[in-house]
């Protein structure tokens, strides 16, 4: 194990790049911990905010210098790891012992560097807020938005963890860790192929710090096993100022449910619509692609996951989007006090409809255009056929 003076030497070493910035002390204090005790992390990265004047911007990972695919960025050792030696099914969310171990870790004294840090950074998850705060969300999105059931899947954490007591704070700061900050990790070294079904949640220092994007934007990949170190790689070449992204999972309202966070570009969505027969509207949005620098953005690119909607569907669509702007100007109107990650999520579903509805507006623009053009097309030709066949009959007759 080295000794915290080793890894100071060690970091100083690392010129010319830092890997944290001057005020990021937390992060600083975890990764000078982390690597006394047997981590190791990239020196071409650097943990800071993602506006560096900004000290309440997001907080990431970011690329010094080039890095090559390929590339360890970091490791962690799995005697640093926070978990429980319970596993549980996959078919489980979370098993409460995780919860517990959780909590036992954030008592501990005295405190450790990555014991501050997540005390200084529990998620701020929508299911948790006071009553006035849902009340003024469940304002804004109305029955038929998504998430339907926000939180639904915590409340029945919260019932099952009869172990851990949710009525004390810690045990709560425990549980939204666990929800919004754990990663779930297999045990792939087993010699019983059933074992690769189960997973132990784990809370895993430094690895917490890369933030989550999907698409071309998801530049690493992670590999983990229970007992062995956790690895983050570079999977594509990483431009100087790039910052490095994981992904956890897809579902614009899942992110904001659970994780407690409005998702960038590209977003997943996934619409129930009422009394709608032909299942969910489903796509991915996108930022427009610019065909030339200057060029001023064009609407956002929908890819359709479902069918493109049909004309009852898109006036469903239609309605939503209208009662949502509604419900929007009318709390505006009021100037009742929201909670700003409501406004931001309801902002987001406001440009996903919006979005989608004239992608499908247009498709259906472009195939009704289609069809017209073929039919006229198909009469032109059986014009044609019959003329011909008239000409060559009365030809045939002259002879």
């Amino acid at each position: 194990m080295l000794s915290v003076a080793r890894a100071l030497l060690l970091l100083a070493s690392l010129a010319p790049g830092v890997p944290y910035s001057d005020s990021e002390t937390a992060a600083s204090e975890v990764l000078l911990w982390a690597l006394a005790n047997g981590a190791t992390f990239d020196p071409r990265q650097q943990v800071r905010r993602r506006n560096a004047s900004d000290a309440a911007s997001v907080r990431g990972v970011f690329a010094l210098r080039p890095i090559e695919p390929g590339a360890i960025l970091l490791t962690v050792p799995w005697s640093i790891a926070v978990t429980t030696a319970d596993e549980y099914a996959a078919s489980v969310d979370v098993r409460c012992s995780s919860v517990a171990a959780i909590r036992a870790y954030l008592a501990q004294r005295p405190l450790q560097p990555y014991q501050r840090l997540l005390l200084e950074s529990v998620p701020d998850l929508p299911f948790a807020w006071p009553l006035e705060a849902q009340k003024h969300l469940g304002a804004l999105l109305g029955d038929s938005l998504p998430p339907l059931e926000l939180g639904r899947r915590h409340e029945a954490w919260f019932k099952r963890c009869e172990e851990v007591d949710l009525g004390d704070a810690l045990g709560t700061t425990a549980l939204h860790l666990a929800i919004a900050r754990a990663a779930a990790i297999r045990n792939w070294t087993s010699s019983s192929p059933a074992d690769e079904n189960k997973t132990w949640l784990t809370l895993l220092p430094l690895y917490d710090l890369y933030n989550h994007r999907n698409g071309g934007w998801h530049n690493t990949r992670v590999v983990g096993s229970v007992g062995k170190p956790l690895q983050i790689f570079a999977h594509r070449h990483i431009r100087k100022g790039e910052e490095l992204y994981l992904s956890y999972g897809w579902g614009a309202d899942h992110m904001f449910d659970a994780y407690g966070f409005v998702e960038d570009l590209p977003q997943r969505w996934s619409f129930h619509l009422p009394d709608d027969s032909g299942g969910p509207v489903s796509f991915d949005l996108d930022a427009p692609a610019l065909e030339a620098p200057g060029d001023s953005p064009r609407h956002d690119r929908v890819v359709w996951r479902s069918d493109t909607p049909s004309k009852a569907q898109r006036q469903r669509m239609s309605s939503e989007l209208e009662g949502l702007r509604a419900r929007m100007k009318a709390i505006e109107a009021d100037g009742a006090l929201i909670h700003n990650l409501a406004w931001r999520y309801a902002e987001a579903t406001e440009r996903a409809l919006s979005s989608a509805l004239h992608s499908a507006n247009t498709h259906a623009t472009m195939f009704s255009f289609v069809r017209a053009f073929n039919l006229i097309l198909c009469a032109a030709i059986l014009w044609k056929i019959v003329s011909l066949a008239q000409n060559r009959a009365k030809k045939e007759h002259t002879e």
